[in-house]
């Protein structure tokens, strides 16, 4: 049958997973937002949303570093 604590496992991170991309999506959100409430003009309206990817790519790498060990990101890249 199925295990319950594995269930319980599963739906947890289904739920984790998915309160994080609408949260992600709201902060998406307010940050264009924000670049297009400050920089109105199309042509630093693009540079400002690079500005922000590479600004939030930067911030995960960081992240991510602190979490997960060397190891764990070998495994993934080696499969």
């Amino acid at each position: 049958m199925i295990d319950k604590n594995l269930f319980k496992k599963t739906i947890n991170y289904f739920l984790f997973g998915s309160f994080t991309i609408i949260i992600a999506l709201a902060w998406n959100n307010a940050f264009t937002s924000l670049i297009q409430t400050y920089l109105p003009n199309k042509e630093h309206n693009v540079v400002g949303q690079f500005t922000y990817a590479l600004l939030l790519t930067f911030i995960f790498i960081l992240i991510a570093s602190l979490f997960f060990d060397k190891n764990s990101f070998e495994s993934c890249i080696t499969r």
